[in-house]
């Protein structure tokens, strides 16, 4: 699995990125997420979004304070969608590669669904697992104004 980290993300987790100050190119590649940190009101929350479809999972980080933490509650959430669309996934059984984000397109559509999140997050009576189904139904510019959820289920075969 490869994750791309935004500068924040590997800061605040004390990643070392394995391929350091290396232009990668972006990868799309079903095992392939992205990651960012970013903050709702003062409390933090870290935004994967799956490279391929742009499916989103949104994580609180408040007291995750080591990487470890934060990729087993990853892990098994991406066990959760893998699940759900009917494919298994182990994630006791995962090698990670960490990488710097160096695609803009897909940095732009983070940002863009961090916006929203803030905006959606502002009522108190939305949940994250609302938030997230409305990411997963929204169009994106980068998957050609498709919606993760319908990208996911290409991607997947399904």
């Amino acid at each position: 699995m490869i994750i791309h980290c935004s500068k924040d993300f590997v800061k605040r987790y004390k990643i070392r990125t394995s391929v350091p100050n290396v232009k990668n190119q972006p990868s799309r590649r079903i095992d392939s997420w992205s990651g960012h940190i970013f903050k709702m009101g003062s409390t933090p929350f870290v935004l994967f979004m799956h490279d391929a479809s742009l499916w989103s999972l949104i994580i609180p980080a408040k007291g995750i304070t080591n990487a470890e933490k934060l990729l087993h509650l990853f892990l098994s959430r991406v066990q959760e969608v893998w699940r759900r669309h009917g494919l298994a996934f182990d994630p006791q059984n995962q090698s990670i590669l960490f990488l710097t984000r160096k695609d803009r397109s897909l940095i732009g559509s983070m940002n863009d669904a961090i916006q929203h999140i803030k905006l959606l997050g502002q009522s108190r009576e939305i949940t994250l697992k609302q938030i997230e189904d409305y990411l997963q139904s929204t169009p994106f510019s980068a998957i050609s104004y498709d919606s993760p959820e319908r990208r996911l289920k290409a991607v997947l075969g399904g």
